[in-house]
């Protein structure tokens, strides 16, 4: 009985409908109290169609997640290379 409530959830946040409060807070795997207080932030979109039951949409959610990127070590070194390698020679480009 548990294994078809969890693929029917599984399968319920995989699908293109919007998803609820809850939901959402398992899709993010945070608590629901985290997800009102993101709301209150305005840190993610989300839908109130009657003013009261609030709604996601995956695409909203994913966003949020993937916004401020941090560099990698790596990334930030190539970067500074280049940089270094236009300012010394600015009229030559790096192939």
């Amino acid at each position: 009985m548990k294994k078809d409530v969890l693929l029917d959830t599984v399968q319920g946040l995989e699908s293109d409908s919007p998803i609820d409060i809850r939901q959402a807070a398992k899709y993010l795997n945070v608590s629901v109290s985290w997800m009102y207080k993101l709301t209150h932030l305005k840190k993610v979109g989300y839908y109130k169609p009657n003013g009261k039951k609030i709604y996601f949409r995956r695409e909203d959610l994913d966003r949020f997640v993937y916004q401020n990127r941090i560099d990698s070590q790596e990334e930030v070194d190539e970067a500074a290379v280049a940089h270094l390698s236009e300012s010394c020679n600015p009229g030559r480009r790096v192939a």
